[in-house]
């Protein structure tokens, strides 16, 4: 018989011969080991309070969105700048599943009429206009055009200082450029040559507003917002920062790249289209981080980065793709608004029909 020391220090007899019996069984050694598991499971103990409270593991779940905010040209509109009907049976799918529709754009009121009453569906629809001066509610729907601008309701305005007003003005004339001049639903011009009216022509057709001829410009009323009409957009915002950093132009005024690309915007200060949806935003009670925005142009830059989730057009610029939580798979041109929005539907970021 063989003996080994117990947890005490006593002798005990093994219940039998090396020979017979694994040394493992043994009693004593047993005591032993058992002690050690019993320290070990102290040590980790700490360990495993934390991870029982750590929070599950997997995919992170979403909070629903409550409303969706469009650019309108290179976003929403298809490059024969209409709502094809894809993009029209979501619209209305998500207003019925109780989420927010506004349109975003840098239109003016007159241009986004038709598109207002193409809309159809039942809540009020929110527009912000000329890249966040103006703000109107649209109630829906509408029976026609004429129908949208009899009802529409302003909700705000911020319009360019008189003063900065007519210095933009008169720095347009020293260069030949044409100025387009927003007041209420006129478009006032003054051309002077046929680049001037092939430039009118031109914007007419793509957003059929209509323009008021005249030979001053009315600088007894501050504008939503004026254009530089040019080919050359990038070498007149050029010129017209450099004219802002020398003191030449109000260095306030919001100076931004036009899309589609033959002007140049000017906006009053602290206005952009970002801005101008948050301000929606605070008036509705709604957090931007509630928010998902659709844009493609650099006058959608803030308002992309400023979304909860921002959402830049496969066909859009790099500057709004660089500060967006996604691109689009698809184009304007192929419905890519209504395609994500059902990518994002069945990831739980929008509600979708039971």
């Amino acid at each position: 018989m063989t003996f080994c020391k117990c947890a005490r220090g006593q002798s005990l007899p093994s219940l039998c011969s090396d020979s017979d019996v694994p040394p493992s069984t043994c009693p004593a050694k047993l005591h032993k080991q058992g002690a050690s598991l019993l320290h070990m499971v102290r040590l980790l103990l700490p360990s495993i309070a934390m991870a029982l409270a750590a929070p599950p593991s997997g995919p992170a779940k979403h909070t629903l969105k409550k409303l969706v905010a469009f650019d309108l040209d290179g976003t929403l509109l298809n490059p024969e700048h209409r709502l094809t009907q894809p993009t029209l049976d979501k619209l209305r799918e998500l207003d019925g599943l109780g989420v927010s529709i506004v349109f975003a754009t840098g239109r003016s009121a007159p241009a986004v009429y038709e598109h207002v009453a193409a809309l159809g569906i039942q809540s009020t629809l929110p527009c912000v206009l000329y890249n966040g001066a103006v703000c109107y509610a649209f109630p829906q729907p509408c029976d026609s055009a004429k129908d949208a601008a009899a009802r529409k309701e302003e909700l705000f305005s911020l319009g360019i200082d008189l003063a900065d007003a007519a210095e933009v003005c008169a720095f347009a004339a020293e260069r030949g450029l044409l100025v387009q001049y927003y007041v209420g639903d006129h478009i006032y011009v003054r051309p002077t040559c046929d680049e001037h009216r092939d430039l009118v022509r031109r914007y007419h057709e793509l957003t059929g507003a209509s323009h008021t001829s005249v030979e001053e410009y009315p600088l007894t009323e501050s504008p939503a917002k004026m254009l530089l009409m040019t080919d050359d957009p990038d070498g007149v915002l050029s010129t017209v920062r450099e004219a802002q950093a020398s003191g030449a132009l109000p260095s306030g005024l919001a100076s931004i790249r036009g899309s589609p690309p033959f002007f140049v915007e000017m906006l009053g200060q602290g206005v952009y289209k970002g801005s101008g949806l948050a301000k929606l935003c605070e008036r509705r009670g709604v957090a931007m981080a509630d928010v998902v925005a659709f844009g493609d142009g650099e006058n959608d830059v803030e308002f992309v980065r400023d979304a909860g989730l921002g959402v830049a057009m496969k066909n859009g610029r790099d500057a709004v793709k660089q500060v967006a939580g996604r691109v689009t798979a698809r184009t304007n041109a192929e419905d890519g608004v209504a395609h994500e929005l059902s990518m994002l539907q069945a990831e739980g970021v929008l509600p979708q029909r039971n």
